[in-house]
């Protein structure tokens, strides 16, 4: 079940030492992932930077800005770093998560968590083609935001993400 065997006696429950809570979640790339995903790429394109900061450049909904942070989760979207230290609020596109949105990459439909790190993976891949709201829907995102305008943009002579 997990890879943490020492501490799989506790898990669901709280740490007998500290109190911390011993729960592993799993976090699924829902289609509302997917639509926030969507917005940050386009807001990347827009300003020809991949550097984004969350509450001042991308308008978000309440549920989209809590859930942002899932998208780490599935190595979609990474923490600005400065000097090795993560400047708050900005965000950058990673490559994973531009050849996902480029339907180019399949990746797990869950990852594992535990005390907010990556501890497993579902077995099941998905195409961001498969992240639709129910079965047989039309896709949630016509295009999901990429156009071939965004692919023949250049960020400082070097092709965005």
């Amino acid at each position: 079940m997990s890879n943490l065997p020492i501490i799989e006696h506790y898990l669901g429950k709280n740490c007998p030492t500290c109190g911390a809570s011993m729960k592993q979640f799993w976090q699924p790339l829902s289609p509302g992932l997917v639509k926030t995903l969507v917005k940050f790429k386009s807001k990347v394109v827009e300003k020809n930077s991949n550097k984004i900061h969350i509450p001042k450049d991308l308008q978000l909904d309440h549920n989209e800005y809590n859930n942002f942070q899932k998208l780490r989760y599935h190595a979609l979207v990474a923490k600005y770093k400065e000097d090795g230290m993560h400047i708050q609020g900005i965000w950058v596109l990673t490559a994973r998560g531009s050849n996902f949105l480029k339907g180019k990459l399949p990746i797990p439909k869950k990852v594992l968590t535990f005390r907010n790190k990556v501890i497993g993976y579902s077995e099941e891949l998905v195409f961001v083609k498969d992240c639709r709201r129910g079965p047989g829907a039309k896709k949630v995102y016509p295009g999901y935001g990429i156009t071939n305008a965004d692919k023949k943009r250049k960020a400082g002579g070097a092709s965005l993400i």
